[in-house]
């Protein structure tokens, strides 16, 4: 039996349809479940029980020692940090 696969195009979202920034989505992912607000250790911590990959905890250790006041918060520091 033959199996066909469809060839048309996927559509496509925009942009703009999704308000929520990948870094700040990344980080709501990684830092699923901890209290804000935070301190880098706890951030670090959150993001270990939740099996955060290396590239990701690297910039986490490198993120001022601050509270942060949600994954938000998170996000535009390692933004500002990386460019």
């Amino acid at each position: 039996m033959a199996v066909k696969f469809d060839q048309r195009e996927p559509e496509t979202v925009p942009q703009e349809a999704d308000p929520t920034p990948p870094d700040t989505w990344r980080m709501e992912c990684t830092l699923d479940g901890l209290a804000f607000p935070a301190r880098r250790w706890q951030l670090i911590a959150q993001a270990e029980l939740n099996g955060v990959d290396g590239v990701t905890h690297e910039r986490l250790r490198r993120l001022p020692a601050r509270p942060y006041e949600n994954s938000a918060d998170v996000a535009g520091e390692l933004i500002r940090r990386d460019g």
